[in-house]
């Protein structure tokens, strides 16, 4: 399956823990973007959603 550059509307971005030094020289925890990408939305069917109890009950 092939799929066309122009149906790649969004972008996602993969982030990963990551340690940087402070002002004091002490290592601070933080977040830092690991890989992006360009990607297509695609809604998943009714049935995923049930199964994922996200289906409101009416």
């Amino acid at each position: 399956m092939t799929i066309a550059a122009g149906d790649l509307r969004e972008k996602i971005t993969v982030e990963r823990a990551s340690y940087i030094n402070n002002e004091f020289n002490e290592p601070v925890e933080t977040w830092a973007p690991y890989i992006s990408r360009r990607a297509r939305r695609e809604d998943s069917g009714s049935g995923e959603k049930e199964a994922a109890g996200q289906s409101a009950p009416f």
